[in-house]
């Protein structure tokens, strides 16, 4: 669940690079902490507690493809991830010129009944 105080940052993340909500959820956890665990980065990403960490890997492949060369995030094996010191500096400074909610992008705006996830036949 997107707090609405961080709808403006989600926002402008959005807009500047095209991520989703959860994949800019990931980025204003790794912008507001040094190195985040990827069961932190699993839980904000995942709406399924039943999923791995590995989901976490994943979400941060996702986010550097689209965020790339502006955002670079540090893996730092067996502990966790963190944004490159002049990453966080840059992500601050979008998230500081978000202003107020002037309007919804649509990847908030979508359905959140909806799951993302295949459901997979035979389950009931």
């Amino acid at each position: 669940m997107i707090a609405p105080a961080d709808i403006p940052a989600v926002t402008a993340l959005y807009d500047r690079f095209g991520l989703t909500a959860k994949e800019a959820l990931v980025v204003l956890l790794l912008a507001r902490n040094q190195i985040v665990n990827p069961v932190r980065i699993r839980d904000v990403y995942c709406d399924h507690p039943d999923t791995t960490p590995i989901e976490a890997r994943s979400a941060i492949k996702r986010i550097r493809a689209k965020t790339k060369p502006v955002i670079r995030i540090r893996t730092h094996y067996g502990i966790g991830y963190e944004l490159e010191p002049d990453s966080r500096k840059q992500v601050r400074q979008i998230i500081s010129h978000a202003g107020s909610i002037e309007r919804i992008p649509q990847c908030l705006a979508s359905d959140p009944a909806r799951s993302h996830r295949p459901t997979q036949s035979g389950q009931s």
